[in-house]
């Protein structure tokens, strides 16, 4: 029998970069914002800013932050659950307590949080968010990533590259990185975004607040310089997104409510790929595609850091999402083998119709 080729596409997943700190270094804690000297811990970490009025406070207990005013700490779906710790076995940078994030939606294949306010902030002002994230390799196996959100329902994301090795991490991210936000409007200053799919696994936050730093510029973001390298088909594929292959077929983005970013095109001498967010992008094809002797999915990806991404297959049965008819998908979690560079997948239609 024939064997076909599903698809090509190539794809620039864009992942959010920011800076991280050097080093840490055991200090001892101090006073307005100090470290957590009171726990009985050694905290281990880079050194604490004192407490600064300019500053806007998500999460702190020196003063008045955003969690004592107006505002609601939430698990999203339940995905988590949020407690207070006075133990991390690497102290508290700020305070007595840390906020202990506890992954309970090991279903969902993620868990969400933060703080939502009633009252929207102009923090325009500000080009950095700060906080510290300590996690343990034995409990923590994901990336974390940030959002925060305006008054028109805008919320961004970013990909926080931290180390996993049991101590304090402290983060900068530039608030330009947050692209499209409206940052005179903001209502929702933090959210956490945990791909972490084990039940129990577990995260820390701590001291969080937006503040201004001199000279403190968003990290250039990394980019392929060659696109893929053209791939050697029979003409028997039915390609959704190629310049190298047939036509294809026509397809249609489907986005969720909750998808940050948005789809380019960008061009590489002369082939174009697409750029897409690390959240949530979808294709519908119009008319549906009889892929029944295929046997491959490819694609060509190319990331600036993500070991993996979720390839989901949806039948919405004729009628369209959660129709009469119901729907059925089956998802994949891809391994991608290396950054900064193509990455060819090759993935056997049968990963799915196997499920």
């Amino acid at each position: 029998m024939k064997k076909a080729k599903l698809t090509l596409l190539s794809a620039v997943i864009a992942a959010g970069l920011v800076a991280l700190m050097g080093c840490p270094q055991p200090t001892t804690s101090g006073g307005g914002g100090g470290g957590g000297g009171t726990t009985g811990e050694t905290y281990v970490g880079d050194a604490v800013d004192a407490y600064n009025a300019a500053n806007y406070y998500v999460y702190i207990e020196s003063t008045t932050g955003v969690q004592d005013n107006d505002s609601e700490l939430y698990a999203f779906n339940n995905t988590c659950s949020l407690e207070d710790a006075t133990s991390t076995g690497s102290g508290i940078p700020e305070g007595v307590t840390a906020l202990k994030v506890t992954n309970t939606g090991s279903g969902a294949g993620w868990s969400a949080g933060g703080w939502t306010t009633a009252t929207a902030a102009d923090l325009s002002s500000y080009n950095a968010l700060v906080f510290y994230v300590l996690a343990k390799s034995s409990e923590f196996n994901e990336q974390l990533k940030v959002r925060i959100g305006d008054a028109s329902a805008n919320s961004p994301e970013v990909t926080v590259p931290f180390t996993v090795d049991g101590t304090w991490k402290k983060v900068q991210v530039h608030l330009d990185q947050f692209t499209g936000i409206n940052k005179t409007a903001i209502t929702k200053p933090f959210i956490f975004v945990s791909a972490d799919s084990e039940f129990n696994d577990i995260f820390y936050i701590d001291n969080i607040y937006y503040t201004y730093i001199d000279g403190f510029t968003p990290p250039a973001e990394p980019a392929p310089t060659a696109a893929p390298t053209a791939p050697t088909f029979d003409g028997s594929e039915i390609s959704l997104y190629s310049d190298s292959t047939g036509a294809g077929i026509t397809i249609a983005m489907n986005w969720a409510s909750w998808s940050s970013g948005a789809e380019t095109s960008v061009d590489i001498s002369g082939n174009q790929v697409k750029k897409l967010p690390v959240s949530f992008v979808g294709y519908d094809l119009t008319p549906a595609a009889d892929v029944s002797g295929t046997t491959n999915l490819y694609i060509d990806v190319w990331t600036n850091g993500l070991t993996a991404i979720k390839i989901k297959l949806v039948d919405f049965k004729g009628d369209g999402y959660q129709g009469a008819n119901g729907d059925v998908e089956y998802e994949y979690s891809a391994p991608i083998s290396a950054s900064g560079q193509w990455v060819t997948l090759s993935i056997p239609i049968t990963t799915w119709t196997s499920q």
